[in-house]
């Protein structure tokens, strides 16, 4: 509880990502529905039903995925280089490794659900999903899949290199390659192998249908973010390392 608060603490010293959890999804949300004409367009929901809908509405739908993963990326960019230094001296100080990392994924989880709920409410004004389960349920999974993909960029590449990848990943992925907005039938085949495939697959299902028939995407989004979670579980032990015996 200690290292938890702690960590909350540590990332409310950062202005800028206080700004941007709150700021980011106003501006970012109602600007791009507010530019969109509700030109009619036909999709391909899961299942291969399809449903007429505008232009309009397809951007109330995919702007939040889109905003969510961005911002949780970081957050997960912040923690995770956060973590790098100061975790080693928590595990010195008498910590074990699961002590040290458990506060940092509930700080990034709880991140991304802030985020998730700014961005929903941002969304209501224009957008009113059919079902709310899924539609929220793939929001949730497209943030903690990239929050886990930022984690590990972080690690991986630092910090500059982490937040160029967050900055055009979910865009290219979730932006363009599944959004139905560039195409009427389902996302190109390439698209299926990228993480935001089963998530953006899933909430467009619950934005436009009454029933629920993305069972197989949905599956594809917890394997992803189950490989993730466990990359950067094992990534984030040993590089905090083990427990080491206190000197006298």
């Amino acid at each position: 509880m200690t290292a938890t608060r702690m960590g909350f603490r540590e990332q409310a010293r950062r202005p800028l990502l206080l700004i941007l959890l709150v700021a980011v999804p106003f501006l970012f949300i109602s600007w791009m529905i507010a530019v969109t004409e509700p030109i009619p367009h036909l999709i391909e929901l899961p299942g291969g039903r399809y449903r007429l809908t505008t232009m309009k509405e397809l951007h109330g739908a995919v702007m939040v995925p889109i905003t969510v993963g961005f911002l949780a990326g970081l957050i997960g960019l912040f923690v995770v280089q956060s973590a790098l230094a100061s975790d080693r001296r928590l595990v010195l100080a008498g910590f074990s490794p699961g002590e040290a990392i458990l506060p940092r994924l509930v700080v990034l989880v709880s991140g991304t659900l802030v985020v998730l709920a700014v961005s929903l409410g941002v969304t209501t004004i224009d957008f009113i999903p059919v079902s709310w389960l899924p539609f929220v349920a793939g929001n949730l999974l497209a943030g903690l899949i990239y929050g886990a993909i930022g984690a590990l960029a972080g690690a991986l590449i630092g910090r500059l290199g982490g937040a160029y990848l967050m900055f055009f990943l979910p865009m290219l992925d979730i932006g363009i390659a599944q959004n139905p907005m560039f195409f009427h039938g389902p996302p190109p085949g390439w698209a299926t192998v990228l993480p935001g495939y089963g998530p953006t697959r899933v909430l467009i299902d619950g934005a436009f249908s009454p029933t629920f028939h993305a069972g197989a995407p949905l599956a594809i989004a917890l394997l992803w973010l189950a490989g993730l979670s466990l990359a950067l579980v094992v990534l984030l032990r040993r590089s905090v390392g083990g427990r080491t015996a206190r000197p006298g």
